[in-house]
């Protein structure tokens, strides 16, 4: 029969004898280092029930007041608590601290396994608020006691936040120059992965205090914040983050200098792609560095202008040696097919790769530059902070790096097209040449083969593999390029006929001209006046004959007429 009164449960002896001994069992147990627990520190969702079922345990027995001195057993339970919680916080932070303290040989990888630490201590925050409810059935506040009373986590994690950064500066000094002479851009990969670890840590520990502001009111934490030693930890970072600066702009032009060794990349023209896989990866790390850099929102402005600066001419730095290199390989002529291997060039898919890649980095990198980095915000901040205007000046500096590193890969795109209409020229010459023998042969069709490589091997491959900005440019060449060809391979000795038909077939050409020159569908291509010369020509010589002969006795008879004669003399 169960009974509600447990105020009058009238214990035996024994019974009271049995309860306090599983209390001196409790606190003997929790408060010695027993390494098989399960830790109270750090918070994990996979302990959770384990503890929970200890304390309803312990909360239970308690109830049913079954000791006799319930206030003492309530004031050893919270004390048991808290050397356990301090005992696991020891051990949680039982890294050994010697191997940062030596400045010389300082381990990167011992680095990396406290910054992991790092993030599963912020991790765990996420199941904190459960561990309160729990440890609150004693009185205990688990974050104050984990995080604000003495020796507590917080504290400790700030010690060898403090010894690792101290030590790392002169790591940074050795690592933070070019390892050749000859070169800005080859640093030591000691240097960029250093840089990034740090700046990680800077950005949980910011995470962290971020957490335990949130979880505690308003006055507790005023109350409390003074006791976090953490929480200073900005200025820690003072003396290294001018070093990580430069580690992490040396990653984004290793970032940019692989875009370049990987441009070799193999394509098939049936591959419904439009840039390479290399160009869409470097552009995406970038654009996150960049990213990770502004979220990283270091408070000291100066450091925010230099990087903004630093980033900004790195990028524009690096677009133009992109660029460079493109042209180089170009005068090298590596990219294009060997015309005395296949007899015909044709818009190949690595072409139309070439051509996007550049116009994606331009576009997609260089463009998003101001907004990316934050121009605006970050030139306010520094006229308001030295109250000059003078910084406005900043911006018409880093817009200028912009500008001329876009005009480069303007510059290097002219190029790739020029070299793209030289090697289409020398096939088009022969097609054209063929056009004219067909038609002297009077051929069913005779710009069928001409027709077909212009439409088929060029427009039609770049119309799916470039941008439509890029193709409508490029084809507005090409018919330029056939007009030239056209007029230039035109036989001067041929009859009437024969230009008659040129004449007809010149026309169906300029009609597929004006459609697929077109810009949008229902805005029809703008006039050529070349092509409308050519065609006045080609009239000219389709006249016949006899039509000729009539036209030059019309002139002769009026040129000497009475009429004309007395028009002279008036």
């Amino acid at each position: 029969r169960q009974r509600i009164d447990t105020d009058d449960l009238n214990f035996t002896d024994y019974e009271r004898t049995v309860s306090e001994e599983i209390f001196s069992v409790f606190f003997a147990h929790y408060k010695k280092h027993v390494s098989d627990d399960i830790p109270w520190f750090l918070p994990a969702p996979e302990n959770l029930s384990s503890i929970r079922r200890i304390f309803n345990t312990i909360c239970t027995l308690f109830i049913l007041k079954s000791h006799s001195n319930k206030s003492t057993i309530k004031v050893l339970l919270e004390e048991t608590i808290k050397t356990r919680l301090q005992t696991d916080i020891n051990d949680a932070f039982s890294i050994d601290t010697f191997v940062f303290r030596d400045n010389n040989d300082i381990q990167l990888n011992a680095i990396r396994a406290f910054l992991e630490f790092v993030k599963k201590l912020v991790k765990s925050m996420a199941i904190i608020q459960e561990y309160q409810k729990i440890f609150a059935t004693f009185d205990v506040n688990y974050i104050k006691t984990c995080f604000f009373e003495p020796n507590n986590a917080g504290d400790r994690l700030a010690d060898l936040t403090r010894c690792i950064l101290t030590n790392m500066t002169d790591y940074f000094k050795k690592y933070a120059k070019p390892m050749m002479k000859a070169t800005s851009s080859i640093y030591d990969p000691n240097l960029i992965q250093s840089s990034s670890v740090l700046l990680e840590l800077y950005s949980y520990l910011a995470k962290l205090i971020e957490l335990l502001q949130n979880m505690l009111e308003a006055r507790d934490w005023q109350t409390n914040a003074y006791k976090l030693k953490l929480i200073n930890y900005q200025n820690w970072f003072s003396p290294t983050i001018k070093f990580a600066l430069e580690g992490f702009v040396a990653h984004i032009r290793q970032v940019m200098e692989r875009a370049l060794e990987e441009n070799n990349e193999i394509f098939n023209d049936e591959d419904n792609i439009r840039y390479s896989d290399s160009s869409k990866a470097a552009i995406a790390q970038c654009i996150r560095l960049c990213n990770e850099w502004e979220l990283f929102n270091y408070p000291d402005i100066d450091i925010r202008y230099t990087a903004l600066i630093k980033l900004t001419n790195t990028i524009c730095e690096q677009c133009q040696r992109y660029a460079r290199h493109t042209a180089y390989i170009l005068s090298e002529k590596k990219y294009f097919i060997d015309l005395n291997r296949i007899h015909s060039f044709y818009a190949s898919k690595k072409f139309c790769i070439l051509v996007n890649d550049i116009e994606y980095i331009k576009q997609t990198l260089l463009s998003s530059l101001p907004n990316l980095l934050h121009f605006s915000s970050v030139i306010d901040k520094m006229i308001k902070n030295y109250e000059s205007k003078d910084f406005q000046q900043t911006i018409v500096t880093l817009e200028r790096l912009i500008t001329t590193a876009k005009n480069e890969m303007n510059n290097t795109i002219n190029l790739i097209f020029e070299r793209f209409i030289e090697l289409f020229d020398e096939c088009l010459k022969d097609k054209i040449s063929k056009y004219y023998e067909n038609e002297k042969h009077k051929r069913i069709e005779p710009m069928r083969d001409m027709n077909h490589y212009i439409d088929q091997e060029i427009l039609y491959k770049l119309c799916r593999g470039v941008e439509t900005a890029q193709y409508f440019r490029v084809a507005c060449a090409i018919r330029i390029e056939v007009l030239k060809y056209l007029r230039d391979f035109l036989p001067s000795q041929e009859p009437p006929e024969f230009y008659e038909r040129v004449l007809q077939s010149f026309d169906d050409l300029t009609t597929y001209f004006e459609l697929v020159c077109r810009e949008e569908q229902d805005v029809p291509c703008s006039p050529c006046e070349e092509f409308a010369t050519f065609r006045r020509t080609l009239e000219q010589y389709a006249i016949p004959t006899t039509h000729l002969q009539l036209i030059y006795f019309q002139e002769i008879t009026q040129t000497h007429s009475p009429v004309n004669i007395l028009w002279k003399f008036c």
